[in-house]
């Protein structure tokens, strides 16, 4: 057998016995390992326990100072679970017996603790020290107990004051107990209510924040009538003493004359209710009235004072047409054919009659009058009188010159 194959066999067994090492160490241990930082390790030491629920689970292996701290490494079962965000804290179940190390919480789900992971400083606690606390009571005893400038101390004599204070006061602070105790029954019963009125107060709030530009405008308006009111002071304190006056003077009339304006009002009660039943009838007066008015105001002259209207009726338009139609209408014939008879027999008649506004000539307003841009009224009429401004009549025409206006002229 050469050299080379027995240096290869002796590598071949060393392998297998390091990897046979390795398997036998980890199927013995089970273990994983994890660190702690801690402010203090007091009555702690290699070897004690570690726990979860306070169940055993591993052991602490060491305990280093660094610093302004103490690094505690320990190991713990590999088949119990640890949050990767566990925290540690160091128990101490009485005075005398051994500390051990508490992982929290539970695992219940999710990433676990890493093979080596480090524990900070802010996720551990230790207990307080028994140390101390007598060093705390000891204190608090000397600052409360007797002094040279004090020699009953603050103890005593706030002991003292208070049962001065509730010397005979038993029934009434037995008393203010009980309403107490209802006080707190009611808010309790309607604590529904009261956080009902602290939503809406915070609502409130909220919205005075946010209209707090349209609030401060307020108060500077509101400012500004301040000083408004602050200037004119005297003028309104001399406004508010003349309504003083008044005020008195209105109420001596009333006083004087109080039968007079029961008659008065009972008497206005009526016409009230006669306009109050003529509701509608006025409404339609008001309606209707204000286009006749204004039509009657533009028809008025004012430069000779005169009303210039014309008296429009449709019906003369066409005699003929009125006519025969009612004829028709009356008659017991055909209605188309007795208009056609009546429009043959009286149609030439009628349409003699034919004009567009009656020749109604009335003006019971003619007087002198002024346009309103002048200082005073026109000229008055001839003494003639109106026959030495008219045109001469120059005969006497037929009939149907009698009846159409200016002459006969259409």
């Amino acid at each position: 057998m050469s050299r080379i194959l027995i240096l290869r066999v002796l590598a071949a067994v060393v392998v297998a016995v390091l990897v046979a090492g390795v398997l036998v160490a980890v199927s013995v241990s089970g273990t994983r390992k994890a660190s702690a930082y801690f402010t203090s390790t007091t009555g702690m030491y290699p070897g004690d326990e570690v726990r979860i629920l306070g169940v055993p689970v591993g052991k602490i292996d060491a305990i280093t100072p660094e610093g302004n701290q103490v690094k505690v490494d320990f190991h713990y079962d590999s088949d119990q679970e640890v949050p990767a965000d566990a925290q540690a804290a160091i128990v101490a179940p009485s005075l005398v017996t051994t500390r051990y190390l508490q992982l929290a919480p539970r695992y219940t789900g999710g990433p676990t603790l890493a093979e080596g992971a480090i524990i900070p400083l802010e996720r551990t606690a230790v207990p307080v020290e028994w140390d101390s606390i007598k060093d705390q009571l000891s204190r608090l005893s000397t600052d409360l107990g007797p002094v040279a400038d004090d020699p009953d101390g603050s103890l005593a004599r706030a002991l003292s004051v208070g049962a001065d204070t509730l010397q005979g006061q038993g029934a009434g602070l037995n008393d203010t107990l009980k309403r107490l105790a209802a006080a707190t029954t009611t808010l309790a019963d309607g604590s529904d209510d009261l956080f009902g009125t602290v939503n809406n107060l915070q609502v409130f709030t909220a919205a005075l924040a946010t209209s707090d530009k349209q609030i401060e405008e307020f108060g500077t308006r509101l400012a500004s009538v301040s000083g408004i009111l602050d200037e004119n002071r005297d003028q309104l304190g001399a406004a508010l003493a003349d309504l003083r006056t008044t005020v008195g003077t209105v109420q001596q009339f009333v006083a004087d004359n109080r039968d007079r304006l029961g008659t008065s009002v009972d008497r206005l009660a009526g016409v009230t209710g006669i306009l109050a039943a003529q509701q509608e009838d006025l409404a339609g007066v008001l309606h209707a009235a204000p286009l006749p008015l204004t039509n009657l105001y533009n028809a008025i002259q004012p430069g000779t004072a005169s009303l210039h209207g014309q008296l429009a009726l449709a019906n003369l338009q066409n005699p003929s047409l009125f006519v025969c139609s009612g004829i028709a209408a009356a008659g017991n014939l055909d209605p188309q054919e007795a208009a056609k008879q009546c429009a043959a027999a009286l149609g030439p008649l009628l349409d003699l009659l034919k004009v567009n506004y009656p020749p109604v000539a009335a003006n019971p307003l003619s007087r002198p009058g002024s346009l309103p841009t002048e200082a005073s009224p026109r000229a008055p009429l001839p003494a003639d009188g109106p026959s030495a401004i008219l045109p001469p009549v120059t005969g006497q025409g037929g009939l149907s010159e009698l009846l159409t206006p200016q002459g006969g002229t259409r």
